[in-house]
């Protein structure tokens, strides 16, 4: 229990005796931080202190009373327990910025709850924690705000198109190799401006002939300044076999580690959370052509990205696109999703391969 000096200080913080400035000024004298120190080990001070705005507002906006705060694993089970706190928090840049590195992060991570209050504040009305997705081939902008304490990057390469079949000798086509994702937290220090965002663009499928073409690669997906240039890259898949051209078409390749699904989970299209290390996945290959074997699927990419299901299926969200079978007739399935290979053209008939997709960017920031 605080002593009876340390819940004086308590009544004064909810009654709003403390502002940021006198705060500060309180805590640099060192009994004075020790009676603090009683609050921020106390459950049920902490809960009282940070569910109320005039405390809260002080012992944020004070160096000395924030960084005793993030010291306290029991303040900050609190704040991470905490809608409100939460939400306050995230409005203060510096401060996030600290909450966004372990062991801190932990807090907020390592509970779907608490993971949820914190994702709830991108761009959230006064929020500091923002985020922007690109989804159009070509050049786009980013502005990059006056003040930047962080930074991560999510590229996805476009999906390639599938093989067309050839009608004369009744081959059907491969299916288009699906786009790398490639995550990173970029370096604050190399980013001198606006960013441009480069989304690849997908390959189509190609017709069927008696000698069809491969289809083209799938577009590169890059984040780069001004000055440094490129900061993250993603390759885009490789396009699917022509009918009568044996092969696999990979998918693009990542250019760092792989660790693993359950990570690649964290950083699905439809996340946001702020991870420390730098990783990728190569996309699904896409299936392969061959004049006598049976349909192949496409390997997966990202998860959940899922390779596409032959015959002729395409792939979802970074998925290489299936092969076409070689006694059916019917054209391949598009990709779905972003980065996703095209799937290849049956062998009956007069079939063509089908159109992987674009690929996908997106940052995620703390501005001041």
């Amino acid at each position: 229990m605080p002593s009876s000096s340390a819940n004086s200080l308590k009544a004064s913080l909810l009654a709003g005796g403390y502002t940021s400035t006198t705060l500060q000024t309180y805590l640099g004298t060192i009994g004075n931080r020790a009676l603090f120190r009683e609050l921020m080990a106390d459950f049920g001070s902490c809960q009282a202190l940070f569910s109320n705005s005039s405390s809260l507002d002080a012992i944020y906006g004070s160096a000395l009373g924030w960084t005793e705060t993030k010291n306290s694993s029991v303040a900050l089970t609190v704040i991470a327990g905490s809608t409100f706190a939460t939400a306050e928090l995230c409005k203060i840049g510096a401060n996030l910025k600290d909450v966004m590195t372990q062991p801190y992060y932990g807090y907020w991570r390592n509970s779907d709850l608490n993971y949820a209050r914190l994702k709830a504040q991108i761009n959230a009305a006064g929020s500091k924690y923002k985020a922007q997705a690109w989804t159009t081939p070509g050049a786009n902008t980013w502005t990059k705000p006056a003040t930047l304490h962080k930074c991560w990057g999510r590229a996805k390469g476009a999906g390639a198109g599938g093989g067309g079949n050839d009608n004369g000798t009744n081959q059907g086509g491969g299916g288009g190799g699906g786009g790398a994702t490639q995550v990173k937290e970029l370096d604050v220090s190399l980013i001198t401006g606006n960013l441009t965002i480069t989304i690849g663009a997908k390959s189509n499928g190609t017709a069927a002939s008696t000698n069809p073409s491969n289809a083209s690669n799938g577009g590169n997906t890059t984040i780069a300044d001004g000055t440094n240039g490129t900061l993250l890259s993603a390759a885009g898949g490789t396009g699917g076999k022509g009918g009568d051209k044996v092969g696999t078409s990979p998918g693009g390749q990542a250019t760092s580690t792989y660790i693993g699904r359950q990570f690649m989970t964290d950083w699905d299209i439809f996340s946001d959370p702020a991870q420390l290390v730098d990783a990728g996945v190569h996309g699904g290959a896409g299936g392969a052509s061959d004049a006598t074997g049976p349909t192949e699927n496409g390997g997966d990419g990202l998860w959940p990205g899922g390779g596409g299901v032959g015959p002729g299926g395409g792939g979802y969200h970074g998925g290489g696109g299936a092969s076409g079978t070689n006694t059916g007739n019917s054209n391949g399935s598009n990709g779905t999703g972003y980065g996703a290979g095209g799937g290849g053209a049956s062998a009956g008939g007069t079939n063509n391969g089908a159109n992987g997709t674009d690929g996908y960017a997106r940052l995620t920031w703390i501005e001041g």
